[in-house]
Order: structure tokens, then C-alpha cells, then sequence
């Protein structure tokens, strides 16, 4: 299995690139790129081909869009078009909350008869489809679908069989688009 974090979006709300965000003279994304280079992954990073190839640790790989402006699936395409035959770890480079046990649950609770695997956000009431497992069986439906220009992760999804796990700390799963967002996140991390 490999992993890949989406870092390829224009971060409009964010108005900065949000692989490039810094707390305490670390990027935000580092933790994230621990995690995985602990847990043995080949880390993968997506970027659009107008962005910088730029890796924060300079341990992972980058994969450009072989698509432009088709948003995260687009990114996921071009990973599966990468290796079309392994299961791929796909993350949101914006989880800044992202824990060890998200990843160890998914990967303990993957069903590969299953078209993926995802977290199951109970704040939302809905499956993550940016921090989840996407199972070989996707490539050829995702070429087609991108082919349509029919780009929603969430779209593409509702066509699909997956299992969703339920994640214990909502926390995990806080996608930081908004510098207000990041401060919220800090202060629950700060208790």
C-alpha cells in the first residue's frame, strides 16, 4: 500500500499554500509524513503542475496532476495511474490533527472487496473520502468519471462500495482551510 497526501489545490480560503504552513519552525504537514514514514509507507505527495515540487521532509515522492483543475480526485487519478495496482492511503495534506490511530484503525478495518475504506467524520455525519483507503478496483471508474468532467470525490463515492469506520476523536478528521480554522484547532489541541 502507498500513501499520498492531496497537496495540490489552489488554498483560496487559506490564501497561502497549505503544504507550506509553519508552527514552531515545523510544517504542519510533517507530523503527517512522521506517521506514515513510520507506519513503513512509500509517501507520495500530489501537486498540480503550476506548483512548486516541493516535499517539507524530502523522504516522499511527488506526483503531479496528470489532469488539471479536476480537483482531489484528479490528484487520486494520477497516483492510481502511477501505480494502478496497489491500494493507495489517501490523505488531505490539511488533517493537521491526524493521529496514528486513524491510520492503524483504517488499515486493521480495510476491506479490499470493498472499493475503499474510509473514516467515518461523526461531527459531519459522513465518510471522509480524503483520509481513507482507495482500492485498486477505482482507477478505470475514476478515468471514466474524470472523462465526464464529473470531478466530487463525494459524487463518485455515492457510485461505489465502501465501508466507513467510525473514528473515536473528531479531531483527526478537522480539515483546515481557514487561518481561523487553524486556530481552532490549536486550541482544542491545546485542551
Amino acid at each position: 500500500m502507498k500513501a499520498l497526501i492531496l497537496a495540490g489545490g489552489k488554498s483560496r480560503r487559506m490564501k497561502t499554500d497549505k503544504l507550506l504552513l509553519m508552527r514552531n519552525s515545523q510544517f504542519l504537514v510533517s507530523p503527517m509524513i512522521e506517521i506514515l514514514l513510520e507506519k513503513k509507507f512509500e509517501v507520495f505527495i500530489s501537486r498540480s503542475k503550476n506548483q512548486s515540487a516541493f516535499d517539507p521532509l524530502t523522504s516522499s515522492k511527488v506526483i503531479l496532476d496528470k489532469h488539471e483543475n479536476k480537483g482531489p480526485l484528479g490528484g487520486i487519478y494520477s497516483a492510481m495511474h502511477f501505480a494502478p495496482n496497489d491500494p493507495w492511503l489517501i490523505l488531505s495534506c490539511d488533517l493537521y490533527g491526524l493521529k496514528m490511530e486513524v491510520i492503524e484503525e483504517l488499515i486493521q478495518k480495510r476491506d479490499p472487496s470493498m472499493d475503499g475504506t474510509f473514516a467515518f467524520n461523526k461531527l459531519r455525519q459522513t465518510i471522509e473520502p480524503l483520509c481513507g483507503i482507495w482500492e485498486p478496483s477505482n482507477f478505470l471508474f475514476i478515468k471514466d468519471s474524470l472523462d465526464l468532467d464529473h470531478c466530487s470525490v463525494f459524487r463518485y463515492l455515492q457510485t461505489r462500495s465502501v465501508k466507513s469506520v467510525s473514528i473515536d476523536s473528531p479531531e483527526a478528521l478537522i480539515n483546515v482551510n481557514t487561518r481561523q480554522e487553524l486556530s481552532q484547532l490549536e486550541l482544542l489541541e491545546n485542551g
